[in-house]
């Protein structure tokens, strides 16, 4: 039975660790993102406090990390090479991993479903993501739920992020 739900404390450890995994994951792949340390615990405990930090359990067993928020996001207010589709109110998804025995089933496509339906029941507009340009991966899972590439943002230490939005009617 699969089941996403708001992360708790007891759930740091396998978070932390799955976070590691796609770290590794990245920098085999030459991907320079979250490979200075971010993200790491204080991260996903901030995560906890915000109410953003989510678990997907393949029964019983931790899957899948991410956050969701709904409180906007300070670096989308700037965007280079574009525009946002939508004024907002938006969500945003945020520190996306899967365990690496368990990539390529599906699990982030259902969390992509999950996340829509969240930011649907709260009226918003519109769903926002960023990724490194070379995250492949990420941005074929964005492209696939109906996302389009909207422009470049710049995350709080200054690297730029390829942003993508998907409307919702």
């Amino acid at each position: 039975m699969i089941r996403i739900r708001p992360a708790e404390t007891a759930d740091l450890t396998s978070a932390l660790s799955i976070i590691r995994q796609t770290q590794e994951i990245f920098k085999t792949q030459g991907i320079d993102q979250w490979q200075n340390g971010y993200p790491n615990l204080q991260t996903l405990q901030h995560d906890l406090a915000h109410g953003w930090g989510r678990v997907l359990e393949e029964d019983g067993q931790t899957v899948a990390y991410f956050a969701l928020s709904f409180d906007g996001e300070p670096n989308y207010r700037r965007i280079e090479n574009g525009s946002w589709l939508t004024p907002g109110p938006y969500s945003v998804l945020h520190r996306l991993a899967v365990r690496t025995d368990k990539r390529r089933a599906g699990y982030a496509k259902q969390i992509c479903r999950y996340w829509e339906a969240q930011t649907a029941e709260r009226k918003f507009t519109a769903l926002r993501a960023d990724t490194h340009k070379n995250n492949r991966p990420m941005t074929a899972l964005l492209l696939s739920q109906g996302f389009s590439y909207r422009g470049v943002i710049y995350v709080s230490d200054g690297t730029p992020r390829n942003a993508f939005e998907k409307p919702l009617h």
